[in-house]
């Protein structure tokens, strides 16, 4: 195998993240570095079974790599145009913050929570009355001393309900100005009369109001260059995918998503086709809630895109580059160190030990509830919420309760859900899944709902991780079609994840073991005079 230098190990100090380029507080130095070279003598060695092995010829080895070394190239394509195209200085910055000063304050704004009685536009007068009438004796409970909260968790029919009412933060234009001028015009604290709107009868209780706030400029540099550099990178891609289909004789054409014909040809390039139904079930393959992160239009130009930006680097022969060459050969080593560490741990786990620790957690590897679910979604024609939809979506769920409409042709014809082509089916899926795309709330109601069960609409929130709130998007209909319990799932089948499963509870004793097992089986020696 060789000698390990001083300078080896000095050369493999320097390769180390910051932190680990020193002793931890306490450790000894010569301990620390006796350690060091104890890492290596074992990486060394496991390379050299890997090597012997053959790791890294096993087919479900050359295609991770493969995938791997591709994801890098098309990396440093994306890494290369955005270093040629994007320039965002200290101006560009400052005017983004001069016109954009909602994203760094607010005028001022009310935390507010509201008890509400939908009553549809159409109602009769008397229906409107008897509500009205409803929600009066709702405030007098209210300033008689009863909880806003469980009267709103009980009473309203908001989606805000599940929150005790709670609406959060409004801003100045969020509300119609007539509604708005009562809200913001109380106390904190107060409670309002009851409010007529279009859509029903509501009282509103503000808790507090939150003075208006800027950020200064300074603190607000970097969040904001980052963000237009993020928008900037974002357009000088889609940019991209244009110029590299012309300069590589590529043929895409997006508008054949909307084709009724599957064999619609997509995207062509060399020897590569994708159809229609290709992209189709390209998407489908994906996690369900990452079938609907971006729209489909997007998430077609971002596999185009790679595409492309391969074909592009393997034009200009990027891997042979000394610099990327290196961290090609750096992902080499990697695979096979991990696989060759991934073989003595196989035989650091005796088979009866894999088995017995699936028979006593059997239940973790289980498969979980699936439900298959048929919906209709109707998102938000703007970017504020419109009751309209809900109200539309209330009407043509009436009309399916009633026997008049068919849910599955009122997918096809009205969704904007990708199920809409196969009438709103989902498949089977895991609820969390669902409650990553529409968010908590339609979780908790579609949880309830029994198999044949249709819900009211249900609102559809979207997460956004930079402002780390939900924003409102749409409304649902959502019919529970069928319920599949948790069922058991044999050893075989699960294999793999009771390996993983365990490794990961025992993960430092059994490292630690194969590390004792390679440095003895190597008869390695270690001169501490030299350390």
């Amino acid at each position: 195998m060789g000698d390990v230098t001083s300078r080896d190990l000095e050369a493999r100090v320097l390769s180390l993240p910051e932190p680990r380029r020193r002793p931890a507080p306490g450790e000894e130095p010569r301990s620390w570095r006796r350690a060091l070279l104890e890492e290596m003598l074992v990486e060394k060695a496991l390379a050299e079974e890997g090597r012997r092995a053959g790791v890294l010829e096993r087919p479900e080895a050359q295609s991770a790599l493969r995938a791997e070394i591709d994801a890098l190239l098309v990396e440093e394509v994306k890494a290369r145009r955005i270093a040629e195209r994007v320039r965002i200085g200290d101006a560009d910055v400052r005017a983004y913050y001069d016109s954009h000063p909602e994203e760094v304050g607010h005028q001022g704004q009310a935390r507010v929570r509201h008890i509400f009685r939908r009553v549809a536009k159409d109602a009769p007068a008397g229906v409107r009355a008897a509500a009205r009438r409803e929600m009066g004796e709702i405030l007098a409970e209210l300033r008689s001393g009863a909880s806003f909260e469980e009267t709103a968790r009980t009473r309203s029919d908001s989606d805000t309900a599940a929150l005790g009412g709670r609406i959060g933060r409004l801003n100045p234009g969020d509300l119609s100005p007539s509604v708005e001028a009562v809200v913001f015009g109380l106390k904190e604290g107060e409670i309002s009369d009851v409010v007529s709107t279009s859509v029903g009868f509501h009282v509103f209780k503000l808790e507090s109001h939150i003075p208006a706030f800027r950020m200064d400029f300074e603190e607000a540099r970097e969040r904001l260059r980052k963000r237009l550099t993020q928008q900037a990178g974002e357009r000088t891609l889609r940019e991209q995918v244009s110029e590299l289909s012309v300069s590589l004789q590529a043929r895409y054409r997006p508008e054949a998503l909307a084709s009724p014909d599957n064999d619609a040809l997509v995207f062509a390039l060399g020897d590569f086709r994708m159809t229609r139904i290709d992209w189709e079930r390209a998407l489908l393959a994906r996690p369900f809630a990452a079938q609907r992160e971006k729209p489909p239009q997007d998430l077609l130009d971002e596999m185009v895109g790679d595409r492309l930006r391969l074909a592009e680097a393997q034009r200009l022969k990027l891997a042979e580059e000394p610099a990327i060459a290196g961290r090609v050969e750096d992902l080499r080593r990697r695979a096979l160190l991990r696989l060759a560490r991934q073989d003595r741990v196989r035989k650091a786990l005796p088979e009866a030990e894999v088995h017995a620790f699936y028979a006593a957690n059997d239940n973790r590897f289980m498969e979980p509830p699936l439900h298959r679910l048929r919906l209709v979604a109707l998102r938000f024609p703007g970017e504020k919420p419109d009751y309209g939809v809900y109200e539309r979506l209330q009407a043509l769920g009436a009309e399916v309760r009633s026997g008049r409409r068919d849910l599955a042709d009122l997918a096809r014809a009205v969704s904007t859900d990708l199920t809409a082509p196969r009438g709103g089916d989902t498949g089977l899926i895991r609820l969390d899944a669902l409650g990553e795309w529409a968010g908590p709330r339609a979780y908790s109601a579609v949880e309830k709902l029994k198999p044949g069960e249709l819900s009211e609409p249900l609102l559809m929130e979207r997460y956004d991780r930079s402002l780390l709130r939900y924003h409102r998007v749409g409304y649902m209909l959502v019919r529970m079609e069928e319920v599949r319990a948790a069922r058991g799932r044999p050893f075989e089948e699960v294999e793999a994840k009771v390996r993983e499963a365990l490794l990961s509870q025992r993960h430092a004793e059994i490292r630690r073991r194969v590390d004792r097992e390679v440095l003895a089986s190597i008869h390695a020696q270690v001169y501490d005079r030299n350390l």
